[in-house]
């Protein structure tokens, strides 16, 4: 007799996840379909992979910017709408100027995610190059490649104040 236990289907919903980098991610949801497990020794198989979704709050990402200050820029204030990140700051440039750039997000080889800037609303021209200098270095601003083999990235959506990514993992797990 084996210590064999079948499950359907299942799921898995953490919230206020922190990330080793300082980024919460306000929700991770996993659901999959069949899962394997076995008692002795504990072993868990997914039939096929699972189902992943982060959402991640513009408060939240506004928060990690404010903490990381890119480029000396400071009150961050984000907003999330119809498929644009619209991030507002304060950049120092001798005086303190409000910068307004609008963002979107884009998806590459299933295991980065990209900012590209559409508009920059600023009315110091020396702004702008900070502002494409500082989204250079953050580019990709997730990189799976070598942290999470077994994650991939279908799709990223922006709207009613969340970013949204949804992806597929594949696990197991035996110990």
């Amino acid at each position: 007799m084996t210590d064999e236990v079948h499950l359907e289907t299942s799921a898995l919903l953490a919230t206020n996840v922190v990330l080793p980098m300082g980024m919460t991610l306000d929700e991770v949801e996993i659901q999959t379909g069949a899962v394997g497990a076995i008692i002795k020794p504990f072993s868990l198989k997914l039939a096929n992979p699972a189902a992943l979704t982060v959402r991640i709050s513009g408060a939240n990402i506004a928060a990690f910017l404010e903490k990381e200050s890119p480029g000396g820029l400071k009150g961050f204030v984000v907003g999330l709408v119809d498929g644009f990140v619209n991030v507002e700051a304060i950049a120092r440039v001798i005086v303190e100027i409000r910068v307004l750039a609008v963002c979107t997000l884009r998806v590459v080889d299933g295991c980065q995610i990209f900012v590209d800037l559409d508009s920059l609303s600023v009315k110091a021209p020396m702004a702008h190059s900070m502002v494409e200098q500082q989204l250079a270095k953050v580019n990709p601003i997730l990189d799976l490649k070598n942290i999470a083999e077994n994650i991939s990235i279908d799709s990223v959506e922006v709207g009613d104040g969340f970013v949204t990514v949804r992806g597929k993992a594949n696990y197991t797990h035996s110990g």
